[in-house]
């Protein structure tokens, strides 16, 4: 059984129990399904505070990062055996590295716990459940699931149904039984990526989406694009599913290029963001196709320089797994209570939704973020 670690935690063990299995990405063309209309109404931003109230204030003395909560003896508990483990599948992704695991990196550091990363390195999402299934025997103190497909429900619920907290990040999984969603309201994204197309278009053309399919909340993103581009003049062609796969989203834009050579704007919503770009740079497209893109990775911020994308809808992807992590410290320890027995009365102690927000990259602004 072959493993991958991150790189960052000489200690974190998760390379003797990472679990793979390699597929080749799939590109299918979806004819999308309707879905609800917005998640906005469901996040709970003011629930950050909250857990910073409970959790983070409490580990800040002394100028110890690490400095855990009072044991209630004057000394400060430790907490250096508990475990967070961190399970996707495209777990070596550099936008997961760079951004996501960097996060789980920082909760880390400053909660004084152990953390792991566990998950296929390629869109294996039988390979992610199997991996989730094997954490659950190692009892650790809690799980972040990026919610691939909506067929992990079981293997969330057997790790809940085991006493093990369990919330998703990135992506939901919002019918099995994940404690708290943490991520961003993909609704929204789509939205944004609209707006900027209508922008730069004057509201005429045809355009296309890449994204990844069976996702649950890259199907809100691709309702908010669709109903925001409703009553202009675009024309929405299709969405395609690039699986997060680079390679697989430069020859879906390509081949769209070349059989709609009409085509006014393409957008794309996940990680694969980068296989656009060099699409629109491989067939001289730059300026004369609008393409807009997903995330802040120094590969698509160039690309946005050198005029391929019109615009990057950028994620907060550190906080993903930050507060991920922070979340699941506080269903642990936080004192916070609404009644007398919440437990009793089926009351969480921690948000269930945690809009972690958006913000929007343009040629305007792009230096700020590759001179980070």
């Amino acid at each position: 059984m072959a493993g991958y670690c991150c790189g960052y935690y000489s200690d974190c063990g998760c390379f003797d129990r990472c679990y793979y299995q390699t597929k080749p990405n799939q590109n299918k063309k979806i004819k999308p399904k309707k879905r609800r209309k917005s998640m906005g109404k469901k996040r709970i931003l003011a629930g950050v505070l909250a857990i910073a109230m409970t959790a983070t204030m409490a580990l800040s003395g002394c100028g110890d990062s690490s400095a855990a909560t009072d044991a209630g003896d004057g000394q400060k508990a430790d907490y250096s055996n508990e475990e967070y483990v961190w399970v996707s599948c495209l777990s070596n992704q550099s936008m997961f590295v760079n951004s996501d695991q960097a996060g789980l990196k920082q909760f880390a550091e400053d909660y004084g716990v152990k953390v792991s990363v566990v998950g296929p390195t390629d869109y294996d999402v039988a390979g992610q459940a199997a991996a989730l299934d094997q954490v659950v025997a190692t009892k650790p103190a809690g799980i972040m699931v990026i919610g691939m497909e909506s067929s992990l429900k079981d293997s969330i619920d057997a790790a809940v149904d085991a006493g093990i907290p369990v919330v998703t990040i990135d992506a939901d999984v919002s019918d099995s039984k994940r404690l708290c969603f943490i991520g961003t309201d993909w609704y929204q994204l789509g939205v944004k990526h609209a707006e900027a197309v209508i922008e730069a278009t004057g509201g005429k053309g045809k355009c296309a989406v890449i994204y990844q399919q069976g996702t649950e909340t890259q199907e809100d993103a691709l309702d908010g694009f669709k109903d925001t581009i409703a009553g202009t003049g675009m024309e929405f062609v299709d969405a395609y599913s690039a699986n997060g796969s680079i390679e697989t989203a430069c020859q879906i834009a390509e081949d769209l290029m070349t059989s709609t050579p009409d085509i006014a704007a393409i957008s794309c919503f996940d990680g694969s963001t980068p296989g656009l770009g060099t699409a629109i740079e491989e067939m001289g497209k730059a300026g004369s196709v609008i393409a807009t893109g997903t995330n802040a990775e120094d590969t698509q911020l160039q690309q946005l320089k050198d005029g391929k994308f019109y615009a990057l809808v950028g994620q907060k992807r550190q906080l993903f797994s930050y507060w991920g992590g922070a979340v699941l410290f506080a269903y642990n320890h936080s004192s916070a209570a609404i009644t007398a027995n919440d437990k009793e009365n089926g009351i969480l102690n921690i948000p269930q939704n945690v809009d972690t927000g958006l913000y929007l990259i343009t040629a305007d602004n792009v230096d700020s973020f590759l001179n980070k």
